[in-house]
């Protein structure tokens, strides 16, 4: 075989692969990883940067946590704002509640198609100004409605934030992925998550009617809707851009490699931008993937069918009945309203706590060990905590138990159903293709979170007691989905991960080479 025979083979054995991506790349990934792949790992540690970078993008959803809470259990005060006293208007009152809880669900759903656009378009870090923009325009509005006593006003309030906060749950997690280095890539990702429910449990606590739960009380509550986008302001122009976003997006190798010295605290990135070169020449057959493209995209198939039994696990768990019969319990073991008002911020707690553990041994033990413990516990426990609830009339102390198992519960959704499908959603997909992967993700999040509320209360009201295993089958079958066909990720590049994806059932394609002349 002559020089250019051979050359024509090497060209197409690296061009063609069975899944129309660069094969090659992934053999020079995995062997790259031998001698530069552990000098990330080990240089890259969690810098002082990286950590006030991190904690300046979470304080967002910290307030959309925050703001979720109010204003969903809060509509017990909205009739005074409503002016409606007479009581022929209740059947309209009721409509009018409806409208403004359903709101949230549905603008949080709408904001994230144009939040795929906004983040290619404009950049990650102007993403997360933009976002930025809409929760103060959201806490201005919300701030107008105590003075104005609109029912259409205070609707169209509840729609600003549920688009605000459709926004944020795009990108925040998107960018703190692209900025971490990968031995701590899972655990930053979470934070996310953490924050948004630190938001939840201030709620909780100025909520109450020793604090803020009352009428009078109510305006300041609306008023602290802008604390955390205020004090995030100032910081977002020192927050640096995403060096993947910069390399392989923007074609600006020189500002990538800034980002990563500025957030590795370190000037030897040579590692990570070999990695980034690598990702570039892999995905080249993804650019311009957008959502409607991806979810056509038979390449991409399997990481679209992942992403969408993750998200349906992660609400179809049975975590809104397991919250909601926390305060039940405390109330069935006769410890009255009053400490049963306690019950949620113990709850709340407890999840934190799980999640602050979870994220050490995400990036330790893996994304699988996590899911499977978290899928396969919590399907458990819902048979568990059913039993438990019936027998409650008879045995008197299964009240104490069904609280025992409604914490283990709770300990297995903060591990893993609750904050690591947006892990999995940053990690499975490369760089063109991942922020139209967040949006279906995060479209699909907010529709089935508005389905669950609805299919809770139907499912209450016929079954009552054993509304859990109405969820139980759900947790059982992503429990075998995740074993049989998500990989491990921990510790990955994308590129890598790309890899591992498309090796678990590979198919081969033969090239007949040109004969020697």
């Amino acid at each position: 075989m002559d020089q250019g025979d051979e050359k024509a083979g090497a060209e197409m054995e690296r061009e063609v692969n069975s899944e129309g991506f660069v094969q090659s790349t992934f053999q020079e990934a995995r062997d790259s990883q031998k001698n530069v792949g552990n000098a990330a790992t080990k240089k890259g540690e969690l810098s002082m940067v990286l950590i006030l970078v991190t904690v300046a993008s979470c304080l967002i959803p910290m307030q959309h946590g925050y703001n979720l809470w109010v204003l969903y259990n809060t509509v017990g005060l909205l009739p005074s704002f409503y002016n409606i006293t007479r009581p022929e208007e209740a059947d309209f009152q009721i409509t009018l509640l409806s409208i403004t809880v359903t709101m949230f669900p549905l603008g949080a759903s709408f904001a994230t198609v144009p939040a795929g656009w906004l983040l290619d378009r404009f950049g990650r870090k102007v993403a997360l100004f933009i976002t930025n923009l809409s929760a103060i325009i959201f806490a201005v509005v919300m701030t107008f409605s105590l003075s104005v006593h609109n029912h259409g006003y205070i609707i169209f309030s509840r729609l600003c934030s549920g688009i605000s906060t459709g926004i944020c749950f795009c990108v925040g997690p998107l960018y703190l992925g692209e900025i971490s280095p990968r031995s701590l890539r899972g655990g930053i990702i979470m934070m996310y998550q953490l924050f948004y429910l630190f938001g939840f449990l201030v709620a909780q606590i100025l909520c109450l009617q020793e604090v803020l739960g009352t009428g009078k009380g109510f305006p300041i509550l609306i008023k602290l809707f802008g604390v955390m986008p205020f004090l995030q302001l100032p910081l977002l122009p020192f927050l640096p851009e995403s060096p993947r976003y910069l390399l392989i997006q923007k074609r600006d190798e020189e500002s990538s490699r800034k980002a990563l010295k500025k957030l590795r605290n370190r000037n030897d990135v040579e590692d990570e931008i070999e990695e980034l070169h690598q990702e570039d020449v892999a995905e080249k057959s993804e650019k311009n993937m957008k959502p409607l493209k991806l979810l056509y995209a038979k390449k991409l198939r399997r990481q679209v069918i992942a992403i969408i039994v993750l998200k349906v696990g992660q609400q179809f768990d049975g975590i809104s009945v397991a919250y909601s019969y926390a305060e039940r319990n405390l109330r069935n073991i006769n410890m009255g309203i009053y400490s049963s008002r306690f019950a949620t911020i113990a709850s709340t707690t407890f999840l934190c706590m799980s999640m602050v553990f979870g994220i050490f041994i995400t990036d330790y033990k893996g994304r699988r060990f996590s899911l499977l413990i978290g899928f396969g516990v919590s399907g458990f426990i819902c048979v568990l905590l059913t039993v438990a609830m019936e027998l409650q009339s008879v045995i008197s102390d299964m009240g104490y138990f069904s609280i025992i198992l409604i914490c283990i519960f709770l300990f297995a959704h903060g591990i893993g159903p609750g904050p690591l499908p947006s892990v999995l959603v940053v990690e499975l997909f490369l760089q063109s293709s991942r922020s139209s992967a967040i949006v279906i993700a995060q479209f699909l999040h907010w529709v089935l979170s508005f389905l669950v509320g609805l299919i809770f209360l139907y499912i209450e009201i016929h079954i009552g007691p054993y509304s859990l295993i109405f969820f139980c089958p759900f947790g059982f079958a992503i429990f075998v989905y995740i074993f049989k066909f998500i990989p491990e990720t921990r510790n990955r590049t994308f590129v890598e991960i790309r890899g591992k994806v498309n090796t678990r059932n590979p198919r081969r394609v033969h090239f007949k080479m040109p004969s020697p002349k």
